[in-house]
This record gives structure tokens, sequence and C-alpha cells, in this order.
């Protein structure tokens, strides 16, 4: 979660979509007054910064708070920002995401496979787009598709009025020999991964 008083610019962070490299490169012009929560394993040059005015009134991990909760946090303690800021989020494929993740919880042992991890109850399972609706209403101005992000970081430098430096990538399980996230699949996994994710699907018109 990221806050930018200077760009007029709030940032909602939804897991495993790119959002630590979105928040990395947001927080670098973001200003010294902005709000900047923690990120996994920030470089050296990572501030997080005045994250006390919220963090204080929100017990839970601030950096993934969803924006339904920002915007009443918002309300009550810096009133006006969240109508007049522009707001985004990150989504990604929903195939796509089920592999980082089935990656992301193995990284520090050994992988179970793949389709009994999905049909597990330690498949996460969660639906990003709840990050950003409420009452199955997108409540932020942008979500950025993280597919499209190689032509909308630049769009959004311009309209921030900064210089589009190149994204870096972070927070990246880099596991040698990882394939096309379709190759995963089969049809029974695919039509799983479908019904869960349904709503993030028809919402950005996914395919597999």
């Amino acid at each position: 979660m990221l806050i930018s008083h200077k760009h007029k610019l709030i940032f909602v962070k939804p897991r495993k979509v790119g959002g630590t490299t979105m928040q990395y490169m947001l927080a670098r012009f973001a200003g010294d007054d902005a709000i900047v929560s923690p990120i996994h394993k920030p470089p050296r040059d990572y501030r997080v910064r005045n994250i006390r005015v919220l963090q204080d009134a929100w017990p839970s991990r601030i950096e993934h708070i969803a924006a339904v909760d920002l915007r009443s946090l918002l309300e009550r303690h810096l009133p006006g920002c969240w109508d007049a800021y522009y707001k985004i989020a990150l989504e990604r494929n929903p195939w796509d995401f089920a592999v980082s993740m089935w990656y992301w919880v193995h990284r520090k042992g050994r992988r179970s496979r793949f389709k009994s991890w999905l049909f597990s109850d330690k498949f996460p399972g969660r639906d990003n787009i709840d990050m950003y609706t409420a009452d199955n209403e997108v409540i932020v101005d942008h979500v950025i598709r993280l597919e499209d992000l190689e032509w909308e970081w630049p769009a959004l430098c311009e309209r921030l009025n900064v210089p589009c430096e190149p994204l870096c990538k972070l927070n990246v399980c880099k596991t040698p020999g990882r394939r096309h996230y379709s190759t995963y699949y089969d049809e029974e996994d695919e039509e799983f991964v479908e019904r869960r994710f349904l709503r993030t699907i028809n919402l950005h018109g996914y395919k597999f």
C-alpha cells in the first residue's frame, strides 16, 4: 500500500501480482510525506515512511489492506484523499497466479504435485478481486493487468509526470526449469481455477 500526496496517487497492493515491484518503483518518487508500507525483502534504498498515520488504526498487515478498508481509514484519518486521488491496483491471469502461488509457498521446501496442492485445503484460492472491489463494483480508478505492465507502466509515469525508469523484478521465485503456466494444467485443473476465479476472469476477460 502506498499513498503519494505529491502525485495524488493511491496504490492498493494485492498478493502475487507484481505488487512488490510496483510499490518499490512508485516509492522512489512518491515524496517524503508519502505513506509507504513495508514490502518483502526490500532493496536497500527502499524507505518505509509515515506508516503510523494509518497503522495504529489498522493492526493487521496494512501492506495488503483492501481498498474498501483503506477507503474507510482515509475517510476517518485523512478525509478527502480517497475521492481526490488517482487509485490503482494490479491483477493477474488466475491460472498464472495459481502456479506462481504454488512456487511461492514451496520456495523453501519440497514441492507437492501441483494438482494435489491445488485441490487441497492448502491452496489459498484468494481472489484478488476483493482487494479492489466493494459490493461487486470496482472502487479504484484503474486496475492494471500484470500482462499489460510493459506498456501500462510508461503510461502511468506519463500521467504522473515522472521519469519512466525501467521496471525491476522483485519478490520473484527464480526457479530453474519453470515453464509457461498452461503446461501445469490438465482439463480438470483448468476448470477448477476457472470456477474459483470466475469473477476475475469475467471482469478482465482472461483466457486460459
